[in-house]
């Protein structure tokens, strides 16, 4: 968004939406390995700043090689990859921003789905779910909790066995959760539909 490389399929837009989890901050923070190659943003003077990649040349060779291993995701992973409140920050930061550029940028609304976590996954960071919810609800956004109870949902696969990411049928359900979440609100993104 920043860069405006889709603006000219974006400008008729009505609503913005993201699907966002607190282990998206792994990514924003680059401590994620499969993240390296992804655009590393930091905090500077109060402002998310672009910095270039979280990696570059031999370093991220090394790390694309090392951080896809059987070892280093049993040994190094758990301790590299530990969120600190600076890491909920930055993420939090990168968020607030693209809601500020679909305002300014493209006059629409955000609607975040946001998927909480396990409590334990954020008690070192001092944010829960609910504070970071409450944060891109500062920022502007529109958010609706988006936690999908499999036992609601008793015979139907929500995620990939081994994979962990949804299937069609989790995302038919954030599919409902969006429509009803306009229909509620009367915002007016029939084109969408």
């Amino acid at each position: 968004m920043e860069t405006g490389i889709f603006r000219t399929r974006l400008r008729n837009s009505r609503l913005f939406v993201f699907l966002t989890a607190p282990w998206h901050a792994e990514r924003t923070s680059c401590l994620n390995p499969s993240m390296l190659r992804s655009p590393r943003y930091i905090m500077k003077d109060g402002q998310v700043t672009y910095t270039g990649a979280c990696a570059y040349g031999p370093l991220r060779i090394l790390w694309e090689i090392v951080g896809h291993s059987a070892a280093y995701r049993a040994l190094l992973s758990p301790t590299f990859t530990k969120l600190n409140p600076t890491d909920i920050d930055l993420y939090i930061a990168i968020v607030a921003r693209a809601i500020e550029l679909a305002r300014k940028e493209y006059g629409v609304p955000t609607l975040i789905l946001y998927l909480p976590f396990a409590p334990e996954y954020l008690s070192q960071t001092g944010y829960t779910d609910a504070d970071i919810m409450q944060k891109l609800r500062e920022a502007g956004a529109y958010v609706v909790d988006a936690a999908i109870n499999p036992a609601e949902h008793p015979g139907v696969d929500l995620f990939i066995p081994g994979d962990g990411h949804p299937t069609g049928a989790a995302n038919r359900l954030w599919a409902k959760m969006i429509k009803d979440w306009v229909d509620k609100n009367a915002v007016p993104v029939d084109i969408l539909f």
